[in-house]
């Protein structure tokens, strides 16, 4: 697939913008319509997150583009009381990187959140992403475990998914980078940067027992919009996702892209998860997600972008 011009990337920018300035985080983002496309995927090796990151975001015109002068909601993935080699946390230093270049790239503030698994937000302290992000500059960290502080948003073109509670943490952001790690996952074979967004919803046994899985991630996916997906594949655990413990692998590997969709259907090519080679098609919610017209799961239409840092 070609390179989007400058002037795409940039209409794509300005969309989210106009969007995130009515409500938040790119809620909404033209009623479910297709982001302008710009299905480019860069995947960086190396073994400092900072160089790997400033590596890929050369293809996208840096981040300033994107988060001068916004609000900017960061989601890592802090859900368990597990040490960072687990893998199934996104990792601190690269948590740490993107958060120190978004402060560097003129962000107006930054709020780390996440619903996590553990009481009262005990594993963003124990997984060691929180305490990390706090010595960022102008970056907040907020464990949204108290429902009176979510706020209820219609999902107008969710099929099954109608309403959803959303962290007012979040929903006041104008940007949202959803960073998260690559798992395994024994409910949908692999989690990546799509299923990460269920750490910004207060009900997910809905998700689990009341609607599809898959088509309620994807749904959830046409309201929360990230303008940038960053997946941690430095270390990742490759089965008994998503709690763990479970074998680990190191990748060494950073996955970028402003298309969720295209970013998740290529983290799927890392490696084995749980022994199985899998491709976009299997995995459901990543199908649901580009029929909902949120991005190109279609390998043979995506351009990889491969890089060394």
């Amino acid at each position: 697939m070609r390179d989007c011009s400058r002037r795409d990337f940039m209409l794509q920018v300005g969309q989210g913008a106009a969007v995130a300035g009515a409500g938040a985080l790119g809620i909404g983002l033209l009623e479910g319509e297709a982001l302008a496309a710009d299905a480019r995927v860069v995947v960086v090796r190396g073994t400092d997150p900072r160089k790997m990151l400033m590596a890929a975001l050369t293809v996208f015109k840096g981040l300033s583009p994107i988060v001068k002068g916004k609000k900017v909601v960061l989601k890592p993935n802090m859900s368990f009381k597990n040490p960072s080699a687990w893998g199934n946390n996104t990792s601190p230093e690269v948590a740490v990187a993107l958060a120190t270049l978004i402060a560097e790239a003129g962000a107006a503030s930054i709020t780390a959140v996440d619903h996590t698994m553990g009481q009262g937000g005990q594993s963003i302290e124990s997984c060691g992403v929180g305490p990390a992000l706090r010595k960022v500059k102008g970056c907040q960290v907020v464990s949204a475990h108290n429902r009176a502080e979510y706020v209820k948003k219609r999902v107008v073109k969710g099929k099954q998914l109608k309403t959803v509670e959303i962290p007012q943490a979040a929903a006041a952001g104008e940007v949202l980078i959803n960073v998260p790690v690559a798992k395994h996952h024994a409910a949908t074979k692999a989690g990546f940067g799509l299923k990460n967004l269920m750490g910004l919803v207060w009900d997910r046994r809905h998700f689990h027992e009341e609607i599809s899985l898959h088509q309620g991630i994807a749904d959830l996916a046409t309201l929360l919009r990230p303008a940038l997906t960053v997946i941690d594949a430095t270390r990742v655990m490759v089965n008994n996702g998503p709690q763990g413990p479970g074998k680990v692998e190191k990748l060494d590997t950073i996955i970028v892209s402003t298309d969720p969709v295209a970013a998740d259907a290529v983290a799927l090519s890392l490696t084995k998860w749980n022994n199985q080679n899998l491709v976009p098609r299997d995995v459901e919610h990543i199908q649901a997600a580009a029929l909902l017209g949120l991005g190109v799961a279609d390998l043979a239409q995506i351009k990889i972008i491969k890089k060394r840092a």
